[in-house]
């Protein structure tokens, strides 16, 4: 929630003792929920995230045998915010940008179905707003604005989201040249100032300047 460099360091560092941990105590559970969220906080880099969750397979699989979806669906959050953001930009440079977005897609659809099954709405709503990014990329405009509408929907049960959705939002209207971005860039700010995730101010400041 709270996407800031300080805060994925603090993540990745305690990730490694916490899967070892819950290793050592044979909780198959806790330790593939420990890779998932490791990934998902390593999505906001530009780490291969693919290869990264290649070597935890076992583990997910450990996790799926006894009927756990938590990881299952972090783990394809993690792939799809991976492809939507600084790693899936890079990897468009150089494939084909279609490809990169269809991908992030499939997986953020799995992500939606793993949450659904287990009522975490919230995450189902991170996950739609995931989603925007790649319809946009493929210019698929309508499922963009459907899946801002059913975000804007739930903000009333969880307004922790509002600066995502609000930034998500400002960045489609700068793709599209709309002058109204910036004050969706600083609606995003005054959400997450509003919402106590204070570590996004920084990150919100690079749209809207020091001064806002």
């Amino acid at each position: 929630m709270n996407t800031h460099s300080t805060m994925i360091v603090l993540a990745l560092k305690t990730a490694e003792t916490a899967l070892e941990r819950a290793r050592r105590s044979g909780d198959v559970v806790r330790a593939a929920r420990v890779v998932a969220l490791w990934l998902l906080a390593l999505a906001e880099t530009t780490e291969d995230v693919f290869s990264l969750a290649e070597r935890y397979q076992a583990d997910f699989a450990e996790a799926e045998r006894v009927g756990d979806g938590f990881a299952a669906g972090m783990c394809s959050l993690a792939l799809g915010r991976w492809l939507v953001g600084a790693g899936g930009i890079a990897l468009a440079h150089a494939t084909d940008p279609v490809a990169v977005a269809r991908r992030a897609l499939k997986h953020l659809e799995h992500a939606v179905t793993f949450f659904q099954r287990q009522g975490m709405d919230p995450w189902v709503l991170f996950a739609l707003v995931q989603q925007v990014k790649a319809y946009v990329d493929l210019r698929q405009f309508d499922e963009a604005q459907e899946c801002v509408e059913r975000v804007d929907k739930g903000l009333e049960r969880f307004p922790i989201w509002a600066s995502h959705l609000f930034e998500v939002v400002g960045q489609v209207k700068t793709l599209h040249g709309d002058p109204q971005a910036a004050e969706s860039f600083r609606a995003a700010l005054e959400a997450a100032d509003k919402s106590g995730i204070l570590g996004r101010r920084e990150t919100l400041l690079r749209y809207v300047g020091p001064t806002a």
